[in-house]
């Protein structure tokens, strides 16, 4: 993973370890952290797809996954 991809990541990570119950949609996120498409798609690949830290739901907001669910990929912990 890109540098400012995984410093993007861990961000948005730590703003949903410290807010478990946060739920945003993809636009929510490319608007509170100021991404663009492409930026924001990598993120969220990252943090869904590779690390497995978010989940899409019905609604299409991200949620954090339960720590039982999660992996540990890229160097980012799955640990809380």
């Amino acid at each position: 993973m890109a540098e400012p991809t995984r410093t993007l990541a861990e961000r948005i990570l730590a703003e949903y370890r410290e807010n478990p119950d946060l739920q945003l949609t993809r636009w929510q996120i490319q608007q509170l952290w100021r991404l663009d498409v492409a930026e924001c798609d990598a993120v969220l690949q990252a943090l869904v797809l590779d690390g497995g830290f978010l989940s899409l739901g019905r609604d299409g907001a991200f949620i954090l996954k339960s720590p039982s669910e999660r992996k540990t990929v890229g160097g980012m912990s799955a640990a809380s």
